[in-house]
């Protein structure tokens, strides 16, 4: 059974290309991770300030290794000033799911 997160995030005005050159990167790293089967970042058609992630992992064990990898603090670090936040949180909405 595979882990599966949906998260969709609302750049700020001007900072899209520079979150998304970031973003790129971090989904090739993510990528590397044994567990880590698919990191698709994704732009909305209609709002390209719109960035949606789409990532399968092994189990929830698997991002949990994820989330332990020394890159990923960074993106909690240089992700906020280029995002729109809502509530206080990074993304706008998120999904956690278990492909049957």
């Amino acid at each position: 059974m595979a882990y599966v997160i949906i998260a969709e995030f609302r750049t700020r005005e001007g900072a899209t290309e520079t979150f998304l050159e970031r973003l790129r990167r971090h989904a090739e790293l993510s990528l590397q991770e044994p567990g880590c089967h698919v990191f698709d970042v994704c732009r909305d058609t209609e709002d390209p300030r719109a960035i949606v992630l789409y990532e399968v992992y092994s189990d929830a064990a698997a991002y949990a290794a994820h989330q332990a990898a020394p890159y990923y603090p960074l993106f909690r670090e240089w992700a906020p000033p280029l995002l729109e936040l809502k509530e206080d949180r990074l993304f706008w909405s998120r999904r956690v799911l278990t492909r049957s």
